[in-house]
């Protein structure tokens, strides 16, 4: 007791001496070496300039931050302005009991105290780099697991803080897996929650398509050692479920995979080509296997189409198949995309379809399903057409029966008979307009290769025509013998 009351009084004396040169004059900054004016007036010693422009940067130790704004007095509590400690503990209480040494430079800055980002940034200096949700915590989430400000000998092993995480996961049950209580192994130390978990999986089953989705438990639901990795010991069931095709019946293999995919178990990729020869095209990839398996057959079925469109090839009437003996080989008409309507190329026969036959049905030609010996003469169809034309009438004047010879095949009454150019102008020249019927010149109907010119050309008598014609070596009055003269219909033909 006596020596504290020594130090006291001895502190009090000191105080008041300070106080008494600053009264008197005294310069009480011990070696300061600089002119008082810097910092002080004449009005009075404790009155400080305004400019305050005393340059802290020349005693050693420069003020930035949060320091700039504190008064001197803060830090001066007596008037003792050289000697004072630099340390940043002289001023900031060590929370940390001396465990972090005392340079709290390390994580904290003269800006703010309190800048955590700072001190994790600082904190990757340590073994422990903060990352993923860990940069994102409070200090004490960590240096407060058993004793407060404890930092050197807080764990860095994920297990000794999450050891409460692992004891209570379900999906999967990690204590009853017996996992591993390396965290890292599945749980990113980058991640930002708990449940973030990256199993390498491929190293045992890799997870591909709809396996990616499936909760742990879905397979390892009698645990985790020992679950078997073959399609069939989780898919049993929906293979013996299967009924279009019924796999168990078929004995199709139990490699699914050589059928289906993980994306999903509908939709196969059975190559029907490879595994049977028999390519699936058109209608025959959408419909049912048991379509063409009845019965569940798989081998021995026909591959030619007949074999499964016989029932088709018999209730056809227009063209009657079974009647007109049509070939068994579909493909000739019909094609895989539809069966209905049929392509068969007339032009591969001795009668190619064009103009107005080609839209018109085929029963109209092959009356009764008669397709075999039918004549390809126009007039074996078209005889009534020609009995029934008057003008000209083609029966009476004895036409051919050629019908091509005149007609065509897009327009029955469209004629390419030209009277002009082949025989005698008679829609232009003299003639035009100057007859109304055939028979006006050829009298006889029944024959169209005699005409008479004589009945309309009106003369004298026969004998003035022949003083006209008497310089006309064997002449002749008879229409024949006119036309040979006058093929034009005109007085000056040669």
């Amino acid at each position: 007791m006596k020596s504290l009351s020594l130090v006291l009084i001895l502190f009090l004396a000191v105080f008041y001496s300070l106080n008494a040169m600053q009264d008197t004059g005294i310069n009480p900054h011990g070696d300061i070496k600089m002119e008082c004016s810097v910092c002080h007036t004449t009005q009075s010693w404790r009155v400080l300039t305004d400019s305050m422009s005393f340059d802290h940067t020349h005693t050693g130790f420069p003020l930035s931050g949060g320091h700039i704004q504190v008064a001197c007095r803060d830090c001066h509590q007596i008037l003792i302005f050289s000697h004072i400690s630099v340390a940043c503990v002289d001023c900031h209480l060590d929370v940390h009991g001396g465990e972090l040494g005392f340079q709290c430079e390390t994580c904290h800055s003269p800006n703010t105290w309190e800048n955590r980002q700072e001190i994790f940034e600082q904190h990757s200096n340590t073994r422990f780099p903060l990352v993923g949700i860990h940069s994102m915590i409070d200090c004490e989430s960590c240096h407060y697991q058993q004793t407060p400000h404890e930092y050197k000998t807080t764990p860095i092993e994920c297990f000794q803080c999450h050891i409460e995480e692992y004891q209570s996961a379900e999906n999967p049950d990690h204590l009853a897996a017996q996992f591993s209580t390396d965290c890292q192994s599945c749980h990113p130390i980058q991640a930002t929650t708990w449940a973030q978990a990256i199993y390498n999986h491929p190293q045992t089953f890799p997870l591909l398509g709809a396996h990616i989705h499936v909760d742990c438990m879905g397979c390892h639901s009698y645990g985790y050692s020992g679950t078997p990795n073959m399609c069939e010991d989780c898919h049993i069931e929906d293979y013996l479920a299967s009924n279009d095709p019924d796999h168990e019946v078929f004995g199709f293999p139990r490699n699914c995979e050589s059928c289906h995919n993980e994306t999903r178990w509908e939709g196969t990729s059975f190559d029907h080509l490879t595994e049977s020869g028999f390519a699936l095209n058109g209608p025959h990839n959408t419909i049912l296997c048991t379509s063409c398996h009845v019965n569940n057959q798989i081998t021995g079925l026909p591959r030619d189409c007949i074999g499964c469109h016989e029932d088709d090839y018999n209730s056809v009437v227009d063209p009657n198949h079974v009647q007109a003996q049509f070939s068994f080989d579909c493909l000739q008409c019909h094609s895989e995309q539809s069966w209905s309507p049929a392509t068969f190329d007339h032009s591969n026969t001795n009668f190619p379809l064009t103009g107005s036959h080609i839209p018109i049905a085929c029963s109209d030609c092959h009356v009764n399903g008669q397709y075999t010996g039918l004549s390809t003469e126009c007039f074996s169809c078209h005889e009534s057409e020609y009995n029934a034309t008057t003008d000209p009438n083609h029966q009476a004047a004895d036409f051919p029966i050629q019908c091509e010879d005149c007609h065509n095949t897009t327009n029955w009454g469209e004629t390419t008979w030209d009277h002009d150019a082949q025989y005698f102008p008679i829609y232009t020249g003299r003639h035009r307009e100057a007859w109304d019927s055939c028979v006006e010149c050829h009298v006889n109907p029944g024959d169209y290769g005699t005409f008479e010119c004589i009945f309309c050309h009106e003369h004298s008598d026969q004998a003035d025509l022949a003083d006209k014609h008497n310089e006309e070596q064997d002449y002749v009055y008879e229409s024949q013998a006119c036309y040979t003269c006058h093929p034009t219909g005109t007085a000056d033909d040669d």
